[in-house]
Protein backbone atom coordinates (compact mmCIF):
# COMPACT_ATOMS: atom_id res chain seq x y z
CA UNK A 1 0.00 0.00 0.00
CA UNK A 2 1.19 3.34 -0.79
CA UNK A 3 1.92 5.63 2.29
CA UNK A 4 -0.71 8.30 2.65
CA UNK A 5 -0.22 12.19 1.57
CA UNK A 6 1.95 14.10 3.93
CA UNK A 7 0.36 17.80 3.94
CA UNK A 8 3.72 18.74 5.39
CA UNK A 9 6.31 16.91 3.19
CA UNK A 10 9.04 19.17 4.52
CA UNK A 11 8.62 17.57 7.95
CA UNK A 12 9.26 13.83 8.72
CA UNK A 13 5.53 11.84 8.78
CA UNK A 14 6.83 10.51 12.62
CA UNK A 15 6.55 14.04 13.51
CA UNK A 16 3.44 15.62 11.42
CA UNK A 17 0.90 17.30 13.64
CA UNK A 18 -1.30 14.86 11.00
CA UNK A 19 0.83 11.48 12.47
CA UNK A 20 -2.90 10.00 13.45
CA UNK A 21 -4.16 10.96 9.85
CA UNK A 22 -1.00 9.13 8.20
CA UNK A 23 -0.53 6.38 10.58
CA UNK A 24 -3.89 4.14 11.23
CA UNK A 25 -4.65 0.90 12.51
CA UNK A 26 -6.31 0.36 9.48
CA UNK A 27 -3.69 0.85 6.98
CA UNK A 28 -0.19 0.23 8.58
CA UNK A 29 0.91 -3.06 9.54
CA UNK A 30 1.72 -3.86 13.44
CA UNK A 31 5.66 -3.33 13.36
CA UNK A 32 5.51 -0.23 11.51
CA UNK A 33 2.82 1.04 13.80
CA UNK A 34 4.63 0.36 16.48
CA UNK A 35 7.88 1.85 15.64
CA UNK A 36 6.06 4.54 14.18
CA UNK A 37 4.54 5.35 17.32
CA UNK A 38 7.87 5.01 19.27
CA UNK A 39 9.38 7.65 17.24
CA UNK A 40 7.09 9.72 17.39
CA UNK A 41 6.11 10.08 21.27
CA UNK A 42 9.92 8.89 22.79
CA UNK A 43 12.46 9.61 19.40
CA UNK A 44 13.64 6.06 19.10
CA UNK A 45 12.25 2.53 18.40
CA UNK A 46 13.87 -0.60 19.21
CA UNK A 47 13.43 -2.97 16.33
CA UNK A 48 14.52 -6.52 16.00
CA UNK A 49 16.87 -6.30 12.52
CA UNK A 50 15.08 -7.53 9.57
CA UNK A 51 18.14 -10.26 8.39
CA UNK A 52 18.32 -13.38 9.90
CA UNK A 53 22.23 -13.82 9.02
CA UNK A 54 22.60 -10.72 11.27
CA UNK A 55 24.80 -12.80 13.33
CA UNK A 56 26.81 -14.03 11.36
CA UNK A 57 27.30 -10.77 9.60
CA UNK A 58 28.30 -9.65 12.94
CA UNK A 59 30.54 -12.14 13.31
CA UNK A 60 32.02 -11.04 9.84
CA UNK A 61 32.19 -7.12 10.31
CA UNK A 62 34.36 -8.05 13.70
CA UNK A 63 36.41 -10.31 12.43
CA UNK A 64 37.33 -8.48 9.40
CA UNK A 65 37.54 -4.74 10.84
CA UNK A 66 40.00 -5.45 13.54
CA UNK A 67 42.96 -5.10 12.33
CA UNK A 68 41.66 -1.53 10.92
CA UNK A 69 41.68 -0.29 14.28
CA UNK A 70 44.54 1.64 15.74
CA UNK A 71 44.84 -0.17 18.95
CA UNK A 72 48.35 0.22 20.11
CA UNK A 73 47.92 4.06 19.59
CA UNK A 74 44.40 3.52 21.65
CA UNK A 75 46.42 1.46 24.34
CA UNK A 76 49.15 3.78 24.63
CA UNK A 77 46.77 7.29 24.33
CA UNK A 78 43.23 7.45 23.20
CA UNK A 79 42.13 5.26 26.46
CA UNK A 80 43.90 8.24 28.72
CA UNK A 81 43.07 11.25 25.74
CA UNK A 82 38.97 9.63 26.23
CA UNK A 83 40.00 8.75 22.00
CA UNK A 84 37.34 6.26 20.67
CA UNK A 85 38.21 3.28 17.99
CA UNK A 86 36.42 3.59 14.92
CA UNK A 87 35.83 3.25 10.98
CA UNK A 88 34.28 5.65 9.03
CA UNK A 89 32.35 3.76 5.95
CA UNK A 90 33.67 0.42 5.97
CA UNK A 91 30.74 0.01 4.43
CA UNK A 92 32.12 1.32 0.58
CA UNK A 93 35.07 -2.08 1.61
CA UNK A 94 33.14 -4.41 3.39
CA UNK A 95 30.52 -6.30 2.46
CA UNK A 96 29.04 -7.16 5.61
CA UNK A 97 28.82 -3.84 6.56
CA UNK A 98 27.14 -2.96 3.36
CA UNK A 99 24.84 -5.76 3.85
CA UNK A 100 23.77 -3.61 7.50
CA UNK A 101 23.66 -0.74 6.39
CA UNK A 102 21.74 -1.52 2.78
CA UNK A 103 19.09 -3.49 4.53
CA UNK A 104 16.15 -3.07 2.07
CA UNK A 105 13.60 -3.70 4.59
CA UNK A 106 14.84 -1.34 7.13
CA UNK A 107 15.25 1.09 4.21
CA UNK A 108 11.37 0.81 3.40
CA UNK A 109 11.17 0.63 6.71
CA UNK A 110 12.56 4.30 7.04
CA UNK A 111 10.77 5.36 4.14
CA UNK A 112 7.30 4.73 5.27
CA UNK A 113 8.34 6.31 9.02
CA UNK A 114 9.78 9.84 7.17
CA UNK A 115 7.49 9.68 4.11
CA UNK A 116 10.49 10.20 1.31
CA UNK A 117 13.10 7.41 0.06
CA UNK A 118 15.51 6.67 2.83
CA UNK A 119 19.46 5.86 2.08
CA UNK A 120 22.11 5.25 4.21
CA UNK A 121 24.79 7.80 3.52
CA UNK A 122 27.72 6.90 6.50
CA UNK A 123 28.93 4.18 8.56
CA UNK A 124 30.37 4.02 11.65
CA UNK A 125 31.88 0.97 13.39
CA UNK A 126 33.52 0.79 16.99
CA UNK A 127 35.14 -2.26 18.71
CA UNK A 128 34.39 -1.26 22.15
CA UNK A 129 31.56 1.34 23.47
CA UNK A 130 32.97 4.94 22.43
CA UNK A 131 32.19 6.19 26.04
CA UNK A 132 30.96 9.52 24.18
CA UNK A 133 29.01 12.01 26.74
CA UNK A 134 25.47 12.68 25.87
CA UNK A 135 24.98 14.81 22.65
CA UNK A 136 23.15 15.89 19.40
CA UNK A 137 24.21 14.67 16.11
CA UNK A 138 22.40 17.07 13.89
CA UNK A 139 24.72 19.35 15.45
CA UNK A 140 27.52 17.69 13.71
CA UNK A 141 25.66 16.61 10.45
CA UNK A 142 21.83 16.73 9.82
CA UNK A 143 19.74 17.12 6.47
CA UNK A 144 17.93 19.78 4.79
CA UNK A 145 15.47 20.25 5.59
CA UNK A 146 16.06 19.53 8.62
CA UNK A 147 15.19 16.08 11.01
CA UNK A 148 15.64 13.92 8.21
CA UNK A 149 18.63 12.12 9.11
CA UNK A 150 17.78 8.97 11.46
CA UNK A 151 20.50 7.23 12.92
CA UNK A 152 20.09 3.31 13.07
CA UNK A 153 22.37 1.89 15.63
CA UNK A 154 23.45 -1.71 15.47
CA UNK A 155 24.85 -3.55 18.57
CA UNK A 156 27.71 -6.47 17.11
CA UNK A 157 27.48 -7.97 20.08
CA UNK A 158 24.99 -8.58 23.24
CA UNK A 159 24.27 -5.63 25.28
CA UNK A 160 22.50 -4.71 28.98
CA UNK A 161 22.24 -1.45 31.01
CA UNK A 162 26.18 -2.61 32.39
CA UNK A 163 28.53 -3.04 28.95
CA UNK A 164 26.98 -0.41 26.10
CA UNK A 165 23.81 0.79 25.95
CA UNK A 166 22.91 3.50 24.10
CA UNK A 167 21.80 6.72 26.07
CA UNK A 168 18.72 8.47 24.70
CA UNK A 169 16.69 11.07 26.62
CA UNK A 170 12.70 9.98 25.47
CA UNK A 171 10.81 13.29 23.99
CA UNK A 172 14.25 14.87 22.95
CA UNK A 173 13.64 14.76 19.57
CA UNK A 174 10.91 17.52 20.11
CA UNK A 175 13.75 20.06 21.25
CA UNK A 176 15.10 22.44 18.20
CA UNK A 177 18.02 21.55 16.38
CA UNK A 178 20.80 23.26 16.84
CA UNK A 179 24.13 24.25 14.90
CA UNK A 180 27.60 24.90 15.66
CA UNK A 181 26.97 28.77 14.84
CA UNK A 182 23.59 28.96 17.45
CA UNK A 183 25.89 27.99 20.10
CA UNK A 184 28.75 30.62 18.99
CA UNK A 185 30.78 28.17 17.44
CA UNK A 186 32.30 28.15 14.57
CA UNK A 187 34.12 24.93 12.79
CA UNK A 188 37.14 26.83 11.69
CA UNK A 189 38.65 30.10 12.68
CA UNK A 190 38.33 32.55 9.90
CA UNK A 191 42.22 33.75 8.33
CA UNK A 192 43.31 37.37 7.78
Amino acid sequence: MEPKHNPLPGVPAVESPFFDQLFTESDTDAKTLRAARDLHEHGFAILDFPDKEIDSLAETIKRELHGDFDWKYWRAEGMRKGVSLRVQDAWRDHEAVRRIACNRKMIELLSKLYGRRAWPFQTLNFPTGSQQHFHTDSIHFSSMPERFMCGVWVALEDIDEKNGPLHYYPGSQTLPIYRMCDLGLMASRPTA
